[in-house]
């Protein structure tokens, strides 16, 4: 610095002197950001954050991030980023938090000194949606049951509705899926229709009221076969006496048939469970009638002789529940071959379920001839049948 100075008379006298100037460091400079907002469980990112220094760069200096509700932003939730001088935070809310927090940013020089500006971020709520618990694909036999849980939460605790729905309302009717809330879970009974097999999908599905969820699960019904068998004999059920060739029909949920064998025996093997009725027939094969049952049918219509019950079944050719001197009569026309047939039905054989042994209301003669099933579930054997000729009072 020079210094000059000049007198009346034009005389001059001059000084100088350096000056200098210390540097001292400047604060750093922070820019204001707005007040923000983003929905419950949303991650808010690239929010801009201007600073700069005179002396450090601002990508070097120290910032800090500061959330007054850890509850709604955890420390480690609140990130930044620097690329090319310029600062962008990302803020992830805690999962299912709401409300509203002061996030403060603090930045540092190399120096020390600091500076800091805060915004409020507000996280406002949103329905969560509900969820359920997944569910296997299933397999179970026909004619059975099959029971499952599965439970169902919601974050806001909202009243919820389950419902279920068949893929195949033939094999599972949505009537047959019974739901039943346990508190904590929820117990699911699947009740496929009754004789059917398949497969189907369900739909699970939960609401809040605003929203839904659905899980889907296979199930396949397999088909269940059980045993009929038995043994047919005639006039008596000592298995040593045989009627081959008789036709075993089986009718109901499904209809089977087959013959007796030569043993007399017969099996379904491969029956479906159900309800069923069985019955057993014969065609033409009267072999053996004689004269002699038509006089024996006679002779006990006038009271000389007592027929035993199976004979009373057999003398009754006419099949109209009673014995009488009609049958005898029909019975010897058709031994003698003037007629084919002994009854209107050209019916030969009569089969019942099992020996009858009294019979002192008769007539009418009355007697089961089928055996009934009701909801068939297992193998049943020993279904024995007793058969005797028509007209043959022989026993």
């Amino acid at each position: 610095i020079s210094i000059t100075l000049t007198d009346a008379g034009s005389l001059t006298a001059a000084t100088s002197f350096e000056l200098t100037v210390n540097s001292i460091n400047d604060n750093p400079i922070i820019g204001s950001i707005s007040n923000q907002t983003t929905n419950e469980d949303t991650v808010i990112q690239s929010i801009s954050i201007a600073i700069t220094d005179i002396e450090t760069a601002t990508c070097i200096m120290a910032i800090t991030l500061i959330s007054t509700d850890t509850s709604l932003f955890a420390t480690e939730n609140m990130t930044y980023t620097c690329l090319s001088e310029n600062l962008f935070m990302t803020l992830t809310p805690n999962i299912n938090q709401t409300g509203t927090s002061t996030i403060i940013i603090i930045a540092e020089d190399d120096s020390g000194l600091t500076v800091s500006t805060s915004f409020d971020l507000t996280v406002t709520p949103i329905n969560d949606i509900p969820v359920l618990s997944a569910i296997s694909s299933q397999n179970i036999n026909e004619g059975t049951f099959i029971s499952l849980t599965i439970t169902a939460t919601d974050v806001e605790s909202n009243a919820l509705t389950i419902t279920a729905e068949s893929s195949d309302q033939n094999l599972i009717p949505n009537d047959n899926i019974t739901i039943i809330n346990d508190m904590s879970s929820y117990s699911i009974t699947i009740t496929p229709a009754e004789a059917h097999a398949g497969s189907a999908n369900i739909t699970i599905s939960v609401s809040d009221g605003t929203d839904i969820t659905e899980i889907y699960f296979s199930i396949v019904v397999d088909e269940v076969y059980y045993i009929i068998a038995g043994h047919i004999s005639y006039y008596t059920d000592i298995s040593g006496s045989v009627v081959e060739g008789v036709t075993m029909t089986l009718r109901g949920t499904h209809s089977y048939e087959i013959l007796s064998d030569i043993s007399g025996d017969y099996t379904f093997a491969q029956v479906r469970p159900g309800d069923y009725t069985l019955t057993a027939s014969k065609s033409l094969d009267i072999s053996g009638l004689m004269l002699n049952d038509a006089i024996k049918i006679l002779n006990a219509s006038v009271r000389s002789i007592t027929l035993t019950c199976h004979e009373q079944i057999a003398a009754d050719a006419n099949m109209n529940g009673f014995f009488s001197a009609m049958d005898a009569s029909k019975i010897a026309i058709y031994n003698i071959g003037l007629n084919s047939c002994m009854n209107t039905e050209c019916t030969f054989w009569r089969f019942f379920p099992e020996i009858i042994s009294s019979c002192d209301t008769w007539p009418l003669i009355e007697f089961e001839s089928v055996r009934r099933y009701t909801d068939l579930t297992g193998d049943v054997l020993g279904q024995d049948f007793i058969g005797v000729r028509c007209g043959d009072v022989a026993e």
